[in-house]
């Protein structure tokens, strides 16, 4: 078992990540075409760690794979990439637009050393999924006790 240091900061991100996520989904849209290109908007992201890897989950529904970039530079993993309106024959007068649109950009800092050239990327039913494996440094080790 590891123990973990509180950090009160952390948990007050959390807060404002949760706060700016209410106010996020509340607060009308934007309905011209060209203003929710440029709104931008922030994918729900779950990060969780296992004995032998970071394991990073993102939903992205209605992104084909072409539109997202994923990289990992030093221990900063970081995925971006656009939704952008469909392009439709006919004007059309829009009812209601909640999906959000335009590009996104999340970076995530991983609190252990990675191994780089086996990190893997699957994308499926709308889910990002990122395993990025622990260096050999960094997976937990097994230590034999010695008698006298």
């Amino acid at each position: 078992m590891s123990l973990t240091r509180w950090d009160p900061l952390r948990e007050m991100d959390h807060l404002r990540h949760q706060v700016n996520r209410l106010f996020e989904e509340t607060m009308p849209r934007p309905q011209a075409s060209s203003d929710v290109a440029a709104a931008g908007w922030t994918p729900a992201v779950d990060i969780r760690e296992t004995t032998q890897a970071i394991v990073l989950e993102a939903d992205l529904p209605g992104l084909r794979k072409e539109d997202i970039e994923v990289s990992l530079n030093g221990d900063t993993l970081s995925l971006s990439g656009a939704r952008l309106p469909t392009e439709t024959e006919e004007p059309a007068r829009h009812h209601r637009a909640e999906r959000s649109l335009g590009r996104f950009h999340r970076s995530f800092a991983l609190e252990v050393p990675a191994d780089p050239e086996a990190v893997e990327a699957s994308y499926r039913n709308g889910v990002l999924q990122i395993i990025v494996p622990k260096a050999e440094q960094a997976k937990p080790k097994q230590i034999t006790l010695v008698a006298d």
